[in-house]
């Protein structure tokens, strides 16, 4: 068995009584011989650490770069960067898996997944779905809640590869409800770096979101779109096939600069078709 906390739906309706704070429990079942379930340790990204560092040394002590060049000599660097460059290697359970029978891999994860995503890259003819854990130090102190088996653990991830024999195929259909467009037609990504949506159109997105907030609203815009988020929550959504593929939360942006900020560690591809 495997699973994990989540935070409940923003709202749902139940015998036609509105409630914010629902308790849910999602069951599903799989056959052993197509499921195999398996738990990760894989570490991810790790958190960016702010604050000052002092040095406690001595003068005429050499500091740790200083003594580099002799302590490197003999190292192959080569090595080095290959093994960087290199995907970790899959969790246990999934190591006696042939790559072209593994079809479909869900995983449940804490808030670092990049090292299993980038193992799982082996599976490279599979669809992978994944989603993040709730944060739950404030329902029973640990950051996250995952369970494998009989185990209850605060990090790392669990899952389940499906195999098959090629006769069936996965098929994916996503809804994303309580969602109004506020822009009319598509646009293309034209300029990214990073996180940043740099140009819309070849056009400033700040702006764009203003302007079509104020036409949705009819009213004067906030000058920043951070202050337009404090009320409500915007998001770059992704199409295709005419179809919302993918959303992007929008954490803010500065119309003088012309940029938006996406909560993600990249953007759209450029050329990607958005609204």
């Amino acid at each position: 068995a495997v699973g994990c906390l989540s935070a409940p739906l923003l709202q749902l309706e139940y015998e036609g009584t509105t409630t914010n704070n629902p308790t849910i429990c999602s069951v599903a079942t799989f056959d052993e011989k197509t499921a195999t379930p398996f738990r990760s340790t894989i570490p991810g990204k790790e958190p960016i650490q702010v604050g000052r560092w002092h040095a406690f040394r001595k003068r005429d002590e050499k500091t740790s770069l200083e003594s580099l060049p002799q302590e490197s000599e003999g190292i192959n660097w080569e090595s080095v960067w290959a093994k960087n460059r290199s995907a970790p290697d899959v969790p246990p359970e999934l190591r006696g898996l042939r790559p072209e029978d593994v079809q479909t891999i869900l995983y449940l994860s804490d808030s670092a997944p990049e090292g299993l995503a980038q193992s799982l890259s082996k599976f490279d003819r599979s669809s992978k779905l994944g989603f993040i854990a709730s944060s739950t130090p404030f329902v029973n102190g640990r950051p996250h809640t995952l369970f494998f088996g009989n185990e209850v653990h605060s990090a790392g991830a669990v899952g389940i590869a499906f195999t098959s024999d090629g006769s069936a195929k996965p098929r994916m259909d996503m809804e994303f409800p309580e969602l109004n467009a506020i822009t009319d037609r598509l646009l293309t990504v034209t300029d990214i770096e990073g996180n940043m949506v740099h140009t819309l159109d070849g056009a400033n997105p700040s702006h764009l979101i203003l302007s079509a907030i104020e036409k949705l609203n009819g009213k004067a815009t906030p000058t920043h779109v951070d202050i337009g988020i404090k009320e409500d929550e915007f998001f770059l959504g992704v199409h295709r096939d005419g179809k919302l593929y993918q959303l992007y939360t929008i954490q803010g942006g500065d119309p003088a600069r012309g940029t938006i900020a996406l909560r993600s560690d990249a953007t759209p591809d450029i050329g990607s078709k958005v609204k």
